[in-house]
């Protein structure tokens, strides 16, 4: 069993960095973060099933949520 929440995590000029957070255990030690890419979800098959294999191996997951293709600043930035 996890308990999942949302850590307030401070980015680019002060916006809250969406995140979902899953607690294995309370004395835990061990996190993995995942960082999805452009365009790609931390739900969408291949993140899902690596944060379960994380997860199934005794981390605790912190998955930042970044929506790149919505945000239009960086739609609208230069390479």
């Amino acid at each position: 069993m996890y308990t999942n929440l949302a850590w307030d995590i401070l980015g680019y000029e002060q916006r809250l960095v969406p995140n979902s957070f899953y607690a294995n255990r309370a004395d835990n030690d061990r996190l993995a973060v995942v960082f999805p890419g452009f365009g790609y979800s931390a739900e969408a098959p291949l993140l899902f099933y690596i944060k379960e294999l994380l997860f199934q191996r005794g981390n605790d997951v912190l998955s930042v949520d970044y929506c790149y293709n919505k945000n239009a600043d960086f739609l609208k930035a230069g390479e």
